[in-house]
């Protein structure tokens, strides 16, 4: 199953991809290792024949073999790590230059053989900068706090709710660096959580709904809009997955912000994947909530959706990530029967080390005629033990 457009025709020949976040990031961007080393395997179904970086559990054959079980095409040249000093041996003895979606700090990689320069990917996204892409009536009032201010800070002189943003060259998603405050106590709580970042401190903004809007652009060829899914985000400000409907069409507003972010990314020299949070609010406002340049964790989804729709007559899809406490057999054995019935769409898969007592991992597409039928598939799997 070929996707709308896979990595090889955004980065072209003699690069080596790499989805994973920094060894050397700092403790809150890593709060569980295990999800770190599945998102490396984020990008599997759509690489074309870019070569990739992905850690030993998410090469697990029978893991791979699901994925290929779904009708999906994985690269054949992919190289495996299994800890910090494999991952920096198997970068530094690669022959082609590195595509990175998260910032290296030099020692783990010359910043002369990245496919971007690290400080362009640093300032893109770093979320001080926000202000600097976006126009200010897209923009949720703010306030950017030095690390030096946030020691001091007095948690009562701030009107709540507020949502607190680390303010970091480091790229960051799913809610990760994030923290919705409603009341004092949980705001003083986050910012000693992030003792020694700047922080951004941002109005709480009543949403709709958000947006993913996505593009690609490889520089010669213009910019590529992908589509904008729709976000599944809970109340403490964490992803947890993404609608993807075909023939859903986003709120043209959001859409049109989006596109100016991008023209000014690209005008700093950026190419690549990109994704921009736009919020819809109740007052039928769209504001930007995040920038995030680099694939997104819908954009694999998102670039199969309309394949999979056509082939398999299932035109609503959700993106969802699941685990199985139970072991790896157990999550095998229910998404091989998800895959036969059609319902599932494995993405990536990370079987943890034997006897680790970590989850079995899966980030899938469950697929069915709409959202009602969808979630009653979702249920159905939590039901037999993937929660």
């Amino acid at each position: 199953m070929r996707p709308a457009l896979t990595l090889r025709e955004v980065f072209g020949p003699g690069h080596l991809f790499s989805g994973r976040i920094s060894f050397g990031s700092p403790s809150w961007m890593a709060p569980d290792p295990d999800a770190n080393e599945l998102l490396t395997g984020l990008a599997l179904t759509v690489a074309g024949d870019l070569p990739m970086v992905i850690h030993r559990g998410v090469a697990d054959d029978s893991g791979l073999g699901l994925i290929r079980d779904a009708g999906l095409t994985l690269p054949d040249d992919i190289r495996v790590y299994d800890d910090a000093h494999d991952y920096r041996s198997t970068l530094a003895s690669a022959s082609e230059r590195v595509v990175l979606q998260h910032v290296h700090p030099p020692e783990e990689l010359d910043p002369e053989r990245c496919w971007l320069p690290p400080d362009l990917l640093a300032f893109l996204n770093n979320k001080a900068n926000l202000p600097e892409l976006v126009a200010p009536a897209s923009v949720p009032q703010r306030t950017v706090v030095s690390p030096e201010a946030a020691a001091a800070f007095d948690a009562d002189a701030w009107e709540l709710p507020l949502v607190v943003k680390v303010a970091t060259n480091e790229s960051i998603g799913g809610g990760r660096g994030v923290r919705v405050c409603h009341s004092a106590e949980e705001l003083q709580t986050a910012v000693k959580e992030f003792t020694g970042t700047a922080l951004v401190l941002e109005e709480f903004v009543h949403i709709r709904r958000s947006h993913c809007v996505q593009f690609a652009t490889s520089g010669d060829a213009g910019i590529r809009y992908l589509g904008a899914p729709e976000q599944i985000v809970r109340d403490d400000g964490r992803f947890v997955g993404s609608w993807l409907e075909p023939d859903g069409v986003a709120p043209e507003g959001a859409v049109q912000i989006a596109q100016t972010v991008m023209r000014h990314a690209v005008a700093r020299g950026y190419r690549g994947f990109a994704g921009v949070d736009v919020a819809q609010l109740n007052d039928d406002r769209f504001m930007v909530l995040d920038l995030n340049f680099r694939m997104n964790g819908s954009t694999s989804s998102l670039l199969l959706s309309r394949r999979i729709a056509d082939e398999r007559s299932t035109p609503v899809m959700r993106l969802v990530p699941l685990q199985a406490r139970s072991g790896w057999d157990d999550l095998a054995r229910i998404t091989a029967a998800a895959v036969r019935d059609h319902q599932v769409i494995p993405l990536c898969t990370y079987r943890p080390p034997d006897g680790s007592g970590e989850p079995a991992r899966l980030l899938a597409m469950v697929a069915g005629p709409d959202r009602d039928e969808v979630n009653a598939r979702v249920d159905e799997l939590r039901r037999l033990g993937l929660e």
